[in-house]
């Protein structure tokens, strides 16, 4: 099974909220409500705020679910949020990002002493690899035939949940 991440949506609704009337603008001080999320902030957040500028993202965040369903909709989601208190708000986020592999991939299998791992083995290049201190699997870097570059990486067991409670 794959899982994908993509942190860009959820800075770019934090940006969005900062914009609302009543909320203070940018340099809000987010504070987690647990240490998922405490440290999401600190490790991906912060450093992530300059990199949203530019992307193809909208966001629209709203104490009216009514606005936020209309944005959706407009833009081919179905899905409806339930309505809010009247202290909440609501954000969307919608990243339109499609890339190209720089070069063409292909599916394979790398068996190990530890089990066997679905991989794509891409021809020709477009692909670096690092280590990190923070995970025992390589990460893999690849190229696109745009400006952007995806990174990819195993991981033991799905990420921790508690972004969103």
């Amino acid at each position: 099974m794959s899982h994908v991440a993509s942190y860009y949506p959820i800075i770019a609704a934090l940006q969005a909220a900062e914009r609302m009337p009543g909320m203070g603008g940018a340099g809000i001080t987010w504070t987690g409500s647990n240490d998922v999320q405490t440290r999401f902030l600190t490790e991906v957040v912060g450093p992530g705020y300059k990199h949203v500028a530019g992307l193809p993202i909208e966001s629209l965040a709203s104490k009216s679910v009514d606005e936020i369903n209309a944005f959706l909709a407009a833009r081919g989601f179905s899905i409806t949020l339930r309505p809010i208190g009247p202290q909440d708000f609501a954000v969307a986020t919608i990243l339109d990002l499609l890339v190209e592999w720089l070069n063409e991939g292909t599916r394979d299998i790398i068996r190990t002493p530890q089990g066997e791992y679905p991989v794509a083995k891409i021809k020709g290049g477009g692909v670096e690899l690092y280590k990190s201190a923070n995970s025992p699997h390589p990460i893999a870097r690849l190229q696109t035939r745009s400006e952007y570059k995806v990174y990819m990486t195993m991981v033991d067991e799905p990420p921790p949940t508690g972004i969103g409670s």
